[in-house]
């Protein structure tokens, strides 16, 4: 088992250092750089598993979160995020709970990660701003 946690800490660190590199690069060829963390996604946002298996028609802000947990904890080791904004849509998607669909029970996914068009175009106004 300690080998596998050694690989995987290779790997972070690799990932760490790729990052750095990356945004260091970005950096110096852009005025703004923005860093955009995921989405809410899991199998209650999938219409067909959400169906057959009576999931949850929300998943929490924390649950939300917890699927990220090893990006979050790479982005507070990362020392080129001076200077960059960094967008996390959970912040703008969610309240408490990120809903999977609407009143009229349209789901807003077409599958555990990518949105449905319609639902893209209106939740992600928030990146407007940034794409002016």
């Amino acid at each position: 088992m300690s080998g596998d946690s050694n690989v995987n800490a290779e790997i972070v660190e690799t990932r760490i250092a790729e990052y750095n590199d990356f945004l260091r690069f970005s950096k110096s060829k852009s005025n703004k750089v923005f860093l955009i963390l995921g989405e809410p996604q899991g199998f209650e946002f999938d219409p067909r598993s959400s169906l057959r298996y009576d999931l949850k028609k929300y998943i929490t802000t924390k649950e939300a979160r917890e699927k990220y947990a090893l990006h979050y904890s790479a982005l507070e080791k990362l020392d080129e995020t001076d200077s960059i904004t960094i967008i996390d849509p959970i912040d703008y998607l969610c309240d408490e709970v990120c809903m999977v669909m609407d009143n009229d029970f349209n789901y807003y996914y077409k599958d555990t990660s990518h949105m449905r068009p319609w639902y893209a175009q209106k939740s992600l106004r928030y990146l407007e701003s940034i794409l002016k």
